[in-house]
This record gives structure tokens, sequence and C-alpha cells, in this order.
């Protein structure tokens, strides 16, 4: 089992600059605490995204797991304990071995822990893109059908293996983890049905809960709808839907919702409403006291206190910035424990 850890909550904060004489983007990792968050520990990355090749990564999920991160950028993935500075490079799967004239695309559907065979997992789903050069010599025989797969990782074994499902894919958005189950949103291909996706990662089995879209219907058109922005959250314990979208161009109205009952139709309910906010322009995260973090137009970082109904800002800012922010709990969990 997994070690709880008596570190307090903080947040860990990733920052994406460009600036305008370096095309190149470059990330970095903070972790933030304090009451107002105002502290910040700069962290040194694995050597792996320290590479040239490597200048954006991004890390995945709405917290860590016993302290551990993943990582990825594009096809590399990487489990990280900042605390420990201990990682693995997770494998290539036999997926990815696929002919020239195809390139996989791969869709993170989330990272968790296996309660029952003390192992942590990472679930994804591989469509696979025909490339069109004119110097490849294709085989006469050729075939461009090439099914997509899901497949999971699992540490204690590490290796891959595909999965006999046929679940909704994530549409757009990111997908966080709760007490052995990955979630994220799907939707059909009209755009008026949204569907709520809950993979159990000791048995691999999924569950769908159809849930309407938590805005006032007398501003959803045709056009509008395709626009709204809509996250999973934990929110205070509890798995939450913040959907936004923007009426004026300076302002923004978030609706945030709590969901009831997996698998139960509708069961989403209306918890409050933020706004409008004026400038912000992207929501960020949730932190560890339930506050709401967005990036204004100017590049700032805010976040919006629940008590006090306010936004603060946190000092963060530059010309171009990219955030993701989650929260972390240190701990001393060596993964080389799991990975025999």
């Amino acid at each position: 089992m997994i070690p709880q850890s008596k570190a307090r909550k903080t947040l860990r904060l990733k920052q994406r600059l460009q600036s305008d004489d370096n095309l190149i983007p470059q990330c970095s990792y903070y972790l933030l605490s304090g009451e107002k968050y105002e502290n910040r520990l700069k962290l040194q990355c694995p050597y792996i995204f320290q590479l040239e090749k490597y200048p954006d990564f991004t890390f995945n999920g709405s917290a860590a797991i016993a302290g551990i991160i993943l990582l990825n950028h594009e096809d590399t993935f990487v489990l990280w304990n900042p605390a420990t500075h201990e990682f693995k490079i997770i494998p290539q799967s036999p997926a990815e071995s696929v002919p020239p004239y195809l390139e996989p695309l791969i869709f993170i559907h989330g990272f968790g822990y296996d309660h029952i065979k003390d192992d942590f997992k990472f679930i994804r789903y591989i469509a696979f893109s025909q490339i069109s050069e004119d110097h490849l010599e294709l085989p006469e025989d050729v075939s461009w059908n090439e099914e997509p797969v899901w497949e999971i990782y699992s540490l204690r074994s590490n290796s891959w293996r595909k999965l006999d499902v046929h679940m909704p894919v994530h549409w757009r958005f990111r997908t966080l983890y709760m007490d052995g189950m990955c979630h994220w949103w799907s939707r059909n291909g009209n755009y008026d049905e949204h569907f709520f996706v809950s993979f159990n990662l000791n048995n691999d089995m999924f569950t769908t809960t159809t849930i309407p879209l938590d805005i006032p219907s007398n501003i959803v058109t045709d056009f509008k709808f395709k626009h709204v922005q809509r996250h999973l959250v934990v929110l205070n314990g509890s798995i939450a839907s913040i959907s936004y979208y923007a009426i004026l161009l300076d302002q923004i109205t978030f609706h945030v919702s709590i969901l009831g009952e997996l698998g139960v139709k509708e069961s989403l309910t209306k918890f409050f409403v933020i706004g409008p906010l004026l400038y912000i322009d992207w929501f960020v995260g949730v932190g560890k006291n339930g506050d709401i973090f967005f990036r204004k137009r100017d590049g700032q970082l805010v976040y919006f206190d629940l008590i006090t109904q306010k936004t603060k800002e946190l000092g963060v800012k530059g010309k171009s910035h990219n955030y993701r922010i989650a929260i972390y709990k240190e701990s001393l969990f060596s993964i080389e424990r799991i990975d025999h």
C-alpha cells in the first residue's frame, strides 16, 4: 500500500515561457506553499527533460499519486518523485511500432494507483495517422486501416498490455484520478450529448454517466455550445465540473457543479457561479483549499478565493505563459520498490 505523507499539501506549478528572442519554449517547475502561496521553490527536473530536444514537457493529472508525477513530451513518458529525485522512463509499447507511413497519436487518459495489486498504472488511447510523403516507398499490399487501441502500463511488471474495451475517448480537456479511478469528459460527434467516463484501475471496467451542459440553456446556441470550455477537478474532496464561456470580450462566467453518483443520468448539481470576471481568459486548476486558479489576458496567474469571493494575484507573470497547476503532497515513496 502507498504511504500517507504527513507533509502539508502544496501546489506544483508548470510555467511555460517563450520569449521574443528565443523561439524554443522553456518549462520550469515550482512548488507553491503558504496561506497565500507566497513561497515558491524551483524544482530540478529529471535530466532527460533538461536536454535541448525536450524543451517543452508537461505533467498529467490533477494531483501527485504518493508524491509521484507523470511527465511527458510527445511519446516520452517519465515517472518522477521530486522529493527523492528518483525517476523512471516508461518503455515504449508494441503498439507504437508501426510502419514508417503511419504515425501513432497518443491520447493520455489517466495515471493512478491500483490498491488491490499495489501497482501504479497509466492508461492511454492510440490512434494512427497516415503520413503522405513522396520519398516513402510503400509496399503494394499496404494497409492504411490500422485500428486504434486502448492500452495500460503497469509499473509492477514494467510492461504494456492491450485493453479489450470500447470506451468513449476524452474530449480536449484534462483527465483526473480519484480513489482508484481515472475520469474524463467525452461527447458524441454532434456536440449535443456529454459523457462522464470513469475507468476502474482495479478491474479494467468503465462506467459512463450522461451529463447535461451545466450552463443556462438560453445562451446555448449551436455556435456557442461548441466553444464552451469544460474541465473536471477535485474540489474539496468531490468531483466537480467547471464550465465557462465568454459573452463579452473581457468577461467570463464560471459555473461549478458537483457530481453526485456515477452511472446516474444527470447526476450533476449546480454548486455556485463565479463571475463575471474581468480580463480572465483561461482556467488553470484547483488548489489545496479549493481555490480556483486562472490566467489573465496579460499573462498574470491569479486565484479565486472561495471564502472571500475575490481574486488574488500570485506575482507570476511573463511575456507569454502557459500554466499547469495541481495538488502535490511530498512523499519518500520509492518507485523502485514496485518496479522489480
